[in-house]
């Protein structure tokens, strides 16, 4: 063999494999639409084998931030339990990403009884762009035509997903990871480490059973830093407030019941609102509870500073003790034994 067919072969065989992982990166996520985001899958497929196990149980899901993540342990209500909660926390979810996950149950053949949706006030007033809101390397094809009503250049949105499918090769490295081979990558290992850390009803515990003072220094200063701003000179991004509305009324229209839920907060985070910002936050959820005739929990006071980690993450003491009250309180009244099918197909 010549030096120049030697070249045009190595060339070929180098062209070969780039295509193969194109398609690869390409057919994955038709097939499998949301393998970038295993805490989703996780999370489906318990909600799946519980109400396969209890068809007669009705159903609630809680879609939140890391808030309701490490906040809500349905587990402390034991297996005799006369319903299903199911935890949908996801770490920086705003109403976009809970409409998303909603959409995907849906699909999913899965329809709760009923829908608790987190409000957390330093997330509904980012204004930013829908595309710095979402992660969208972890999206679904079917995400992403219900994302880019809500993006002001939906042209660009896929094109950035592409990249990260194609280029990046993302998909196929979330297979091989997903699937037990080693990390060949050092992308999302939190993202993974995340969905094994999820119980069986997707509560993942706060990281530590007490926090020291110098970790509660340290945090509430990077709280301040995420949330201070947003929370001090507060305002509703007319972006989040659409998909909220837009939330609600897929559950009425798909008859399910909905509930909005503001998470507990330490009072060093509650003190992060200004007199105003707690105006615009009242006037904006008596706002919704006329227009929508619905409950609104306000749970920011129900905990003292000790059950917090940071400042508004639940310790998992915290969490237990929230979810009785919760329970007792707020869920427990709003259910009725299951009259409809929950969910269609089978467990995996």
């Amino acid at each position: 063999m010549t030096r120049g067919q030697a070249r045009s072969a190595l060339l070929f065989g180098a062209l070969a494999v780039a295509l193969i992982q194109v398609a690869l990166n390409l057919a994955l996520p038709a097939t499998c639409p949301y393998l970038g985001d295993l805490e989703y899958q996780v999370r489906l497929d318990s909600t799946r084998k519980q109400l396969l196990a209890h068809p007669e149980r009705p159903l609630a899901v809680v879609l939140g931030s890391s808030h309701a993540l490490t906040g809500l342990c349905p587990a402390v209500l034991g297996p005799e339990a006369p319903f299903l909660l199911m935890n949908f926390g996801h770490t920086n979810s705003g109403p976009i990403v809970e409409l998303l996950y909603l959409r995907r149950l849906m699909a999913d053949g899965v329809r709760p009884q009923h829908v608790f949706v987190e409000l957390m006030p330093g997330l509904l007033g980012k204004h930013q762009p829908v595309e710095c809101l979402v992660p969208l390397r972890r999206l679904g094809w079917p995400d992403l035509g219900i994302l880019a009503g809500y993006s002001e250049q939906p042209a660009r949105m896929y094109l950035e997903w592409l990249r990260w499918q194609v280029a990046s090769g993302y998909p196929l490295r979330m297979a091989l990871d997903r699937d037990g081979l080693p990390a060949w990558h050092p992308c999302d290992t939190v993202w993974q480490s995340y969905a094994r850390e999820l119980d069986a009803y997707g509560w993942r515990r706060f990281p530590r059973d007490a926090a020291s003072a110098e970790e509660r220094v340290y945090w509430s200063r990077n709280d301040y830093n995420l949330f201070g701003q947003y929370l001090g000179s507060f305002s509703v991004a007319p972006v989040q407030d659409r998909a909220l509305r837009d939330l609600i009324d897929l559950c009425r229209r798909e008859g399910m019941e909905v509930t909005l839920l503001l998470m507990p907060e330490a009072s060093v985070f509650r003190a992060y609102y200004s007199p105003a910002s707690d105006a615009t936050l009242a006037a904006y959820l008596e706002q919704l509870r006329e227009q929508f005739g619905m409950a609104i929990v306000d749970a920011r006071a129900w905990l003292p500073d000790e059950d917090f980690g940071d400042r508004h993450h639940l310790l998992p003491r915290g969490a237990e003790t929230f979810t009785r009250r919760f329970v007792s309180e707020v869920v427990a009244p709003r259910l009725k034994p299951a009259g409809h099918r929950q969910i269609t197909g089978s467990a995996p």
